[in-house]
């Protein structure tokens, strides 16, 4: 058989928590089974509204264009809902940003690193190269201190990781950083904080790193099987089947037309 170019694979920082076959069925072309639900919607509303405020927009353009996004899509509930969110968002970047001007903030910028995986993936005739991607809400450069914003009600181990994710792709080499990293989750929805210490944030980048390697050598080991015998392997269920758009596939639930 003849190789192509190669073929990159992004996975998100948050992808390891579930399972590949999510992954799987992306790159096979699966058809979804459900769009992304309300809340999926207004925590991008209210990451976009950040976004907007501190690259210097209004409080009043931020709001218009954050709502615009979804237009049509959110019910009147929904909307007092984000308001309230937005309003907890501006108090914060006040007291945190603007009230002390901070010239040092980076917003939703995307990092990527590639990873090899010790050996060669063929996928629809091209090589596979895996690229871990994630895009931090904010940086805050003086301080080292990566910033994670929540909308949900859930505090989940998963956030911890997922900043501890974060701040491997912002300092990959962090014995040469000073003030060594920190992280703050900042769940809007009851103006509450997790601070994570440098050490902490260590350890949870550490097992995060040990998921992201188990999670790669099973969708590697997958997409051998499917280049083998052109079928998808059963995988067992996570913890994180609810928030995925095939879990009716994955889990048989519905026949394909």
């Amino acid at each position: 058989m003849k190789v192509g170019q190669k073929v990159e694979i992004l996975i998100h920082v948050t992808d390891v928590h579930g399972c590949p076959l999510k992954k799987m069925m992306e790159l096979m072309k699966f058809r979804k089974t459900n769009p992304k639900d309300v809340s999926a919607r207004i925590g991008s509303l209210v990451h976009k509204y950040i976004e907007l405020r501190v690259g210097g927009e209004t409080r009043r353009k931020s709001a218009n264009r954050a709502f615009a996004i979804y237009n049509g899509e959110l019910t009147s509930q929904d909307k007092v809902k984000a308001q309230k969110l937005l309003k907890s968002a501006e108090k914060w970047l006040y007291e945190n940003i603007f009230k002390w001007d901070r010239r040092d903030v980076e917003v939703e910028a995307t990092r990527e690193m590639a990873v090899n995986v010790g050996r060669e993936l063929i996928f629809g005739g091209r090589r596979v190269r895996f690229i871990i991607t994630g895009t931090p809400d904010m940086v805050l450069y003086d301080d080292n201190q990566i910033i994670d914003f929540k909308t949900g009600k859930f505090r989940r181990k998963s956030h911890a990781l997922q900043v501890g994710a974060y701040s491997h792709l912002v300092w990959p080499d962090r014995q040469k950083v000073s003030p060594k990293p920190t992280a703050r989750i900042v769940h809007l929805g009851d103006n509450t904080e997790r601070f994570i210490r440098s050490d902490d944030l260590l350890r949870y980048m550490r097992e995060w790193k040990t998921e992201l390697n188990d999670y790669i050598l099973n969708l590697a080991d997958m997409l051998e099987t499917v280049n083998t015998t052109g079928e998808i392997p059963e995988i067992r269920k996570t913890g994180y089947c609810h928030f995925c758009e095939y879990r009716m596939w994955c889990w048989g639930d519905v026949t394909e037309k």
